[in-house]
């Protein structure tokens, strides 16, 4: 699979898929430059926790045309597998997540994260 940063180039795949899940739009300004997009199927970020060892992978999203699981899933694999390298690389220590998403929740737990004993969900408004 062919995995890229995202740029402004390719910012407005990003835009679509927001708009088509009836998401929050985030600024370009706000994707940090550990971010990528994995051929056209999704993307995601990890972000630095201040000037910790701890990183957050957010903004995972996945093109809402393509139905194939199995391809979805081989997909979002390589892209957590990019961002926890990625993180490991800049001296991660700890790479955490959340999701309201059970799919994702479940790929993220076959690649070995932990669940918490909470759970967590996140809500967005534009102002």
């Amino acid at each position: 699979m062919n995995i890229q940063k995202i740029t402004s180039e390719n910012y407005s795949t990003l835009v679509n898929w927001y708009v088509k899940w009836e998401l929050p739009i985030t600024p370009f300004s706000f994707i940090p430059k550990t971010s990528f997009i994995v051929d056209d199927v999704c993307a995601g970020f990890v972000y630095q926790l201040g000037e910790t060892p701890m990183f957050w992978i957010e903004g995972v999203i996945s093109n809402p045309d393509i139905k194939d699981k199995s391809l979805k899933n081989k997909a979002l694999c390589v892209l957590i597998e990019r961002l926890e390298k990625t993180a490991k690389g800049l001296g991660g220590k700890m790479i955490l997540s959340s999701t309201p998403r059970f799919g994702l929740n479940s790929l993220f737990l076959s690649l070995g994260f932990k669940n918490p004993p909470e759970q967590y969900f996140h809500l967005a408004k534009e102002l």
